[in-house]
């Protein structure tokens, strides 16, 4: 299984592992979600949160699990509504790609919405496509776009 934080990640980071034979590809991932210090954060918050996710849905593949690493039963875990979402599935199953070569700005296709990460400003993009809207799965709002 490949397991990694979240962020950051550099433009290198997404070139090798939007390959289709990256490690993300091949096998099934596990994504945590970031805090300041590297451990679970303890007040409950969740500062990049929209960065993790969109970085989790420009890699993910079939079998791939976002959330927490085992910190006890002691704590108060945040659950966003964002993740509630239905993003759908890879538009014909494909990876994510780099807007132009040497941008650094990565984009995925999903059947319900479109996600892009900007790595030099650590700007993500969530958008819910019209057909997910009507169903009532945009969250809060149809566009999350959040600054690093």
């Amino acid at each position: 299984m490949f397991s990694c934080l979240a962020l950051p990640k550099t433009a290198a980071f997404f070139r090798a592992e939007c390959a289709a034979n990256s490690s993300s590809a091949l096998h099934p991932i596990f994504m945590r979600f970031t805090s300041p210090t590297g451990k679970v954060p303890v007040n409950g918050t969740l500062p990049w949160f929209e960065q993790d996710l969109a970085a989790f849905l420009l890699i993910r593949s079939e079998y791939a699990w976002l959330g927490y690493s085992w910190a006890g039963c002691d704590r108060q875990y945040v659950r966003p509504t964002m993740l509630d979402n239905d993003f759908g599935e890879p538009l014909g199953g494909a990876r994510c790609k780099e807007t132009s070569e040497g941008s650094g700005i990565f984009h995925r296709e999903w059947t319900n919405a479109h996600v892009s990460l900007d790595t030099n400003t650590n700007e993500a993009t969530i958008t819910m496509k019209p057909a997910a809207q009507a169903r009532g799965d945009e969250g809060p709002s149809s566009t999350t776009t959040i600054l690093g």
